[in-house]
């Protein structure tokens, strides 16, 4: 059973989404680094550990993507191999929307299933060891 483990908000305006997440919600919103320089906006919508994961069973974080990777918010499954999820997405009847690598972190897969909502399929790459 894959789990819902992440959700994702796309975005015209960064800064004027944060502004908004944070106030009406009390989120806490925070620029991720990503191995390649970037960074990746998460949302913290409970208590999180320095790794910025929920400490309390059965919360989700989530982050923010610009309207030119999604047009609508997704929720995101966790998958041991996000291409072969889609794969079978597919046959099922689901459309592949795109992907993004994430180095050093993971990649997600984005599909609309068949009912037309935007499902994130989420392969976190394993942690080298030091």
């Amino acid at each position: 059973m894959d789990p819902v483990v992440h959700f994702e908000l796309p975005y015209d305006d960064l800064e004027r989404a944060k502004k908004f997440y944070s106030e009406v919600f009390g989120w806490k919103i925070a620029d991720w680094p990503i191995e390649d320089g970037t960074t990746y906006p998460g949302i913290m919508t409970a208590p999180a550990d320095e790794d910025n994961m929920p400490l309390e069973k059965g919360n989700i974080g989530g982050g923010m993507v610009p309207k030119s990777i999604l047009e609508a918010p997704a929720i995101v499954m966790n998958v041991d191999d996000a291409e072969a999820a889609a794969v079978r997405a597919e046959g099922s009847g689901a459309t592949r929307i795109n992907h993004k690598n994430y180095p050093g972190v993971g990649r997600i897969y984005y599909i609309k299933d068949t009912e037309g909502n935007l499902i994130g399929l989420w392969e976190r790459f394993p942690k080298e060891d030091a």
